[in-house]
């Protein structure tokens, strides 16, 4: 596994390195950075790490910089002393973020939630797509049915292949059909 660490200060980055391999059991090629250009040099020439570790505030600018300048796909974690940044971390490929001094559990946790999403988005999704697929363009297979409509103070079915979509105004929801009709759902 391929980890990139983006810290400025070297005795952190040294710890945080060690805190990982000690909490990973496969084998780990863990690269440090320490500057936004640094790391925007690193990126440039080198594949895409498995995971990112990242300090926020960094000697020469915010690594978001580094974000911006390249298309990183990778997952972040971001470690920093400042919580003022959690919604741009998130906006930055971020999947946790651990404030600083961070603990083994915190980082145990971080890891734990990287290993959990890389399961959910490396499982096979092809069945559940095929399915909801056959479900939205299946319309052969459907019985005929209908949705009640209030129409001049009477309540009338309106078929579904005639509906062309429902929508909400004021609170209340409204039908239109493909004839441009438009009635008040029940």
């Amino acid at each position: 596994m391929n980890i990139v660490i983006i810290e400025d200060e070297p005795i952190v980055a040294d710890d945080l390195e060690l805190s990982i391999t000690q909490l990973m059991p496969e084998p780990l090629n863990i690269t440090q950075l320490h500057s936004v250009k640094e790391a925007i040099n690193y990126f440039k020439s080198t594949s895409m790490p498995d995971l990112i570790f990242s300090d926020i505030q960094l000697g020469d600018g915010l690594s978001f910089e580094i974000f911006v300048a390249i298309p990183v796909s990778a997952p972040v974690i971001f470690c920093t002393a400042y919580d003022e940044y959690a919604l741009d971390a998130f906006k930055a490929n971020g999947i946790d973020y651990i404030l600083k001094p961070f603990t083994t559990q915190t980082l145990e946790r971080a890891l734990q939630r990287y290993n959990e999403l890389k399961k959910l988005f490396s499982s096979d999704q092809t069945p559940q797509y095929n399915a909801l697929m056959e479900m939205l363009t299946g319309k052969n297979n459907q019985k005929s049915s209908s949705v009640l409509v209030y129409h001049q103070d009477k309540i009338i079915p309106i078929k579904l292949e005639d509906i062309a979509l429902f929508y909400l105004a004021n609170e209340v929801t409204h039908l239109l059909t493909f004839s441009g009709k438009t009635f008040l759902s029940q």
